[in-house]
């Protein structure tokens, strides 16, 4: 939180103090509290999307961001850092599923949540470049 209100960005917000996330983020939060209540083993199915995620565009985003920005690497160190580490995590998060005994009902379930996952942490990335743009 402090690297966000060092960026200036923070002082921006339309919500109120302690008023509730951005509807893609409190869509995203609610189905991984689903996932996670109902559908345990699902939580790896999203684990294994945003590690994919993180592996593959990190660095590169959070590179263009600072640049584009005006913020220090430092700044953006979570996406800089996770970048980097998470790496090859998707494949490692997969290797477990594979040889985890799960049912084709749990498979099933492992399938939709990583489909939503992707399109829900799409619609959050989405929301925030937009709020940016328009800041």
């Amino acid at each position: 939180m402090d690297r966000s209100k060092s960026s200036g960005y923070w002082l921006r917000r339309t919500r109120p103090p302690g008023g509730l996330p951005h509807l893609p983020t409190q869509a995203y939060i609610s189905f991984a509290t689903y996932l996670a209540l109902k559908q345990p083993v699902c939580r790896l199915a999203m684990g294994y999307v945003l590690e994919g995620i993180s592996g593959a565009y990190g660095v590169e985003y959070g590179s263009r961001m600072a640049e584009q920005l005006k913020l220090s690497k430092q700044q953006l160190s979570f996406f800089l850092v996770h970048g980097e580490l998470d790496k090859g995590h998707s494949h490692d998060v997969l290797e477990v599923l594979e040889d985890a005994p799960l049912t084709p009902y749990e498979w099933a379930w492992c399938e939709y949540a990583a489909e939503c996952t992707l399109s829900l942490y799409t619609a959050l990335y989405n929301h925030s470049i937009l709020s940016l743009v328009k800041s």
